[in-house]
């Protein structure tokens, strides 16, 4: 999600390319008719894996009841915004996602 700072400016955050590749970044606008704006695409290359800590959803420096509650929330469908729950990199958040973040926040790897 973008957040508006200035008139006509928008800006945001992307923290989740943890894995090493290159990431194409389209971005476009929806108007209140509905109306979408061609695209602009741009590359991101990540050269080296993330050493992001896993299960910090909420990407604050620690996994606690804060990164469970998200995990469980995405797990069950609910919106947490442009984080990204899927712990274990399989396309799904589920139970194991789950399960990972909550070892995580226990100290059991």
């Amino acid at each position: 999600m973008l957040t508006p700072t200035v008139e006509h400016h928008f800006e945001g955050v992307y923290t989740n390319f943890t894995l090493e590749g290159d990431y194409e970044i389209a971005i476009f606008a929806v108007d209140t008719d509905g109306n979408v704006s061609v695209p602009s695409t741009t590359k991101v290359i990540q050269t080296q894996p993330s050493m992001a800590l896993a299960g910090d959803i909420d990407a604050d420096g620690g996994v606690d009841a804060v990164d469970v509650q998200l995990v469980i929330n995405a797990a069950l469908g609910l919106d947490i915004g442009a984080l990204d729950a899927d712990v274990n990199q399989d396309a799904q958040v589920d139970a194991v996602d789950v399960q990972l973040v909550i070892n995580a926040a226990l100290g059991i790897l």
